[in-house]
């Protein structure tokens, strides 16, 4: 008898209302929020006690430098045991970050200088945790979908970091300048607590699915190598991830040194980086009818290309209205180019390899966050944001000749 059918793939609508796909996106959404939300406080905090970009600078690189050290380790752990557990644990270092910023706030306050090591040092615990927990929700995220369902879940899986750019800067800003930082790190402790929540009701019938290499497999970092090294695209399209990340950095380390030379009052750093999420968002929204229309391997490029463009509009903005602009612009560009790579790296690499795959994604596109951040804060105290600003446009204008898409050849999603 014939085949039957394959199943209709669902679409992004459908997937976020199953389990446990559902559950783990909304949960990690919440996640996202609730950090966004510290980061810009601790911004507000840092700056206003310092005065200085290097400091807002040091709590961006104390939180993404254990994306460099910790990768390999939660890739390979991700490839061999409990994707699940592991999540939950990278979810409890970020509730401990967070305790730690609850506590010194209530005994101490942030408004010296030598403060701003406390925020620095809780960063990173939270950072620790987002390096341990990251891999292995993305790699878990397409064994629950079809094959067929692969670009939509991994457009779901940017959503998180979306929605936590979109509400997670307005949070925090107005927040912490109506009821203090405290009841801020408080409202992120909860949105902690629910991702907590959520990750144990996504597996509470279903069950937890193992890697499919099992707990005995070699999983060592050398395997990826090999993989990388006989597939060229593969690193042209770590590279262009890499480029998004130093790309959207300003849009955390040089925002409250935006809105100071603006001469716009520190709440509208909320404003500017809840703008670059939501261009951020309006892309999750296209991105399912723009896939099927249009080749991924040309998306990506072109949305590199749009973030560049809106970081000269950030370098040539004289107000306030224009910076926001040029941010939501700039948020659109990210999704649009992550999203495109992405979704060629998880068709390009098989399951046994993915949790490490996501680990070298995860330095590619995080791990440069600490050099950027550095660099940026540096350049804006010596030199002026503006300068700082023009660096990323550089970085960005690399990555898109680098990316082309004569060098995304077949095979292509978009035309089998």
């Amino acid at each position: 008898p014939a085949s039957p059918p394959p199943d209709r793939p669902r679409s992004i609508g459908q997937l976020l209302v199953s389990v446990p796909v559902g559950p783990l996106i909304i949960g990690k959404s919440l996640s996202a929020a609730g950090v966004m939300a510290t980061n810009v406080a601790a911004a507000i905090l840092v700056y206003a006690a310092t005065g200085s970009t290097r400091w807002v600078a040091a709590v961006t690189i104390a939180q993404f430098i254990p994306q460099l050290l910790l990768a390999p380790l939660s890739g390979s752990r991700a490839d061999r045991t409990d994707r699940a557990a592991q999540m939950l644990l990278g979810a409890h270092y970020m509730i401990g970050g967070l305790i730690i910023l609850m506590g010194w706030q209530a005994l101490s306050g942030f408004d010296r200088e030598r403060d701003a090591l406390v925020a620095v040092l809780a960063a990173g615990v939270v950072g620790v945790g987002f390096a341990y927990g990251g891999p292995a929700l993305q790699s878990l995220l397409p064994t629950l979908v079809r094959p067929t369902e692969l670009k939509s879940v991994v457009a779901l899986g940017s959503l998180p970091a979306t929605l936590g750019r979109t509400a997670g800067p307005a949070i925090g800003a107005v927040l912490v300048t109506t009821i203090g930082a405290l009841a801020t790190f408080g409202v992120s402790l909860l949105l902690q607590l629910a991702f907590v929540a959520l990750i144990h009701l996504a597996f509470h019938r279903r069950g937890r699915p193992e890697p499919s290499n099992g707990r005995d497999a070699d999983v060592r970092l050398r395997g990826l190598l090999v993989f990388i090294r006989e597939e060229p695209r593969i690193r042209t399209l770590l590279i262009a991830v890499a480029c998004i990340g130093v790309g959207i950095d300003p849009m955390v380390t040089l925002t409250p040194a935006l809105v100071d030379d603006l001469g716009a009052a520190p709440a509208l750093v909320g404003a500017l980086t809840s703008a670059f999420g939501a261009g951020s968002g309006l892309a999750v929204l296209a991105l399912g009818p723009v896939h099927r229309r249009y080749r991924v391997r040309a998306l990506g490029p072109l949305g590199l290309l749009i973030l560049c463009l809106s970081l000269v509009g950030l370098v040539a903005a004289g107000t306030v209205t224009l910076a926001i602009v040029a941010a939501g612009c700039a948020g659109l560009g990210m999704t649009l180019g992550l999203s495109s790579f992405t979704t060629l790296l998880q068709y390009l690499v098989p399951d046994r390899l993915r949790g490490r795959l996501t680990a070298v994604w995860a330095m590619a596109f995080l791990g440069s966050r600490p050099f950027a951040a550095g660099a940026s804060g540096i350049i804006a105290d010596a030199a002026g944001v503006r300068a700082a600003l023009a660096v990323a446009v550089v970085v960005t204008a690399v990555g898109v000749i680098v990316a082309r898409p004569s060098r995304l050849a077949p095979p292509d999603p978009a035309s089998g």
